[in-house]
């Protein structure tokens, strides 16, 4: 999974300028698993969505912040990855962090992940995301749509979301 996730930010940071949602997908040799992922760069950050069934659904957000082991605690007091599309209601999904290559990721799974996802194909403006730790917001960046509609169609469509 972190190979597939290092070969699609290489190749998004590559096309920065174009800053389009793109997708790939990776079958795991050893279990069969096919990791579906859309991916789109903003700046020095990241936001994705990977999927490998309806039930193993993750919002990723990848910042520019070094990682520091108190962020691990504070995923366990309530923290939340706020996203909003376009101009929809905002979404609290209970999110955890770890390090990715020395930065902070940011990790929401579980209950309303899928649904965020399926309202990110229809984003016609921004998808907008930010951190929230104890009422107080962090790491606030909007992405483009461009793509976002075919990218994340077929990472949904690949782990049979609908």
């Amino acid at each position: 999974m972190l190979r597939i996730l290092c070969i699609a930010l290489f190749t998004i940071w590559s096309h920065a300028a174009t800053a389009q949602w793109i997708h790939t997908s990776n079958k795991d040799a050893f279990d069969d698993k096919t990791t579906q992922m859309a991916l789109v760069p903003s700046g020095s950050y990241a936001l994705g969505f990977a999927c490998t069934s309806r039930d193993a659904a993750r919002l990723i957000l990848l910042t520019p912040e070094t990682y520091e082991k108190e962020f691990a605690m504070a995923g366990l007091l309530g923290s939340k990855l706020l996203i909003r599309i376009d101009e929809l209601p905002i979404r609290k999904l209970d999110v955890s962090f770890d390090e990715a290559s020395g930065k902070l990721r940011a990790v929401a799974e579980g209950a309303g992940t899928a649904d965020a996802a399926k309202e990110m194909i229809g984003a016609k403006q921004r998808i907008a995301v930010a951190i929230e730790i104890a009422d107080k917001k962090f790491h606030s960046n909007t992405f483009g749509v461009a793509n976002s509609r075919n990218a994340v169609g077929k990472s949904l469509k690949g782990c049979s979301i609908e």
